[in-house]
Parts: structure tokens; sequence; C-alpha cells
């Protein structure tokens, strides 16, 4: 088990490897065939596009788990915890379990 989830582990570092040294190239590659504006504002959305996906979104879906993980302590109702337990991130839940176990 141990050898197949480092092998699964590897190869996903490759794949984003590659994902992002992709991405890049496509935003050189439009550069370099734009006028300056056009490609000074690829660049400016290029970079707040990957400031979102790689910071903002994912402390929010993190704020999100928690917020949710918290309501479900306290919800009665069998409906509202079948939609809070829709919004909460099962890899998120697995990550703070972790740390957790790892502080103790």
């Amino acid at each position: 088990m141990r050898k197949i989830a480092k092998i699964k582990t590897i190869f996903a570092y490759i794949l984003i490897l590659f994902i992002v040294v992709a991405s890049h190239y496509i935003v050189l590659v439009i550069f370099a065939n734009s006028d300056a504006d056009e490609a000074r504002n690829w660049a400016t959305n290029y970079l707040m596009s990957l400031g979102q996906d790689m910071g903002v979104s994912q402390m929010f879906k993190v704020l999100l788990t928690i917020v949710c993980l918290r309501m479900m302590i306290n919800v009665k109702g069998s409906k509202l915890k079948k939609l809070l337990r829709h919004l909460v991130d099962p890899v998120t839940v697995r990550a703070m379990a972790m740390v957790v176990m790892l502080k103790n």
C-alpha cells in the first residue's frame, strides 16, 4: 500500500509540475505574439487568476469547511445537516484531522 501511495504521490507532483510549466508557457507565447498593452493585460490577469486559485480560494475553502463543521455539531435537522455535509470538503477535513493528530 505504501509503495502504491508513493507512486501516486510522485505521479501527482509530476502532473502538477507539468500543468504549471504548460500554463506559464502558454502565457509566454501569448505575451510574445501580442502588442505591449495587450500583453500587459494578459500578464496582469494571469497573475491575479493564479493568486486567486492558489491562495484566496484555498483559504476560503478551509474557512467554509470549519464553519460548516461547527454548524453541523449544533444542528438538529437532517436536511440542513445534509446540506452542510455537501459543503464540507473531505480532503480539507482529512488534512485538518492529520494536523490535530500530529499535534497530540
